[in-house]
């Protein structure tokens, strides 16, 4: 099993929109986050796609996490996915929606958060697979990086 918590939304809307520089305010990096989002779903695709594997969208917030309720259906669809044995469960912030992470944080505690949505014995911190543009590389994470059954890595 693996899932994965991405990050880049942002840095791939930036490209998309044909913009010199990231945005420092919040609705540009919000705004940069909804045509990212997109095309960073589509490069996951392709990429598993030769691999015969889909990929599923999970977008949450903290306050997803925080929210018994919600918790609890975010779990039940990573369990479903999980299930189906060729689905690869892509998670990555709400960044159109979570303002606070855009100004102070990044998707380490989303990873940490996920680990323990999914019952990860561990995980693998999301800064151990960063690159500076802000995408995931081979062989970081793949065949053989399954900690405690479940692989979470992070761009």
């Amino acid at each position: 099993m693996c899932v994965i918590v991405s990050s880049a939304a942002i840095a791939a809307g930036v490209h998309k929109l044909g913009l010199a520089s990231r945005p420092e305010d919040l609705p540009g990096k919000q705004a940069c986050a909804a045509a990212g989002q997109p095309e960073l779903m589509h490069m996951y695709a392709e990429a598993f796609k030769r691999h015969r594997l889909v990929v599923a969208q999970l977008l949450l917030t903290h306050d997803d996490i925080d929210s018994r309720m919600r918790r609890q259906n975010a779990f039940n669809t990573i369990e479903r996915i999980l299930e189906a044995g060729n689905i690869v469960p892509i998670v990555n912030e709400n960044d159109t929606v979570a303002v606070e992470e855009l100004r102070f944080g990044d998707n380490d505690r989303l990873s940490a958060e996920v680990a323990h949505l999914v019952k990860s014995g561990s995980f693998a911190a999301p800064h151990l697979f960063r690159w500076p543009d802000g995408l995931f590389r081979a062989p970081y994470c793949g065949r053989g990086t399954s900690l405690g059954g479940v692989s979470i890595c992070a761009p």
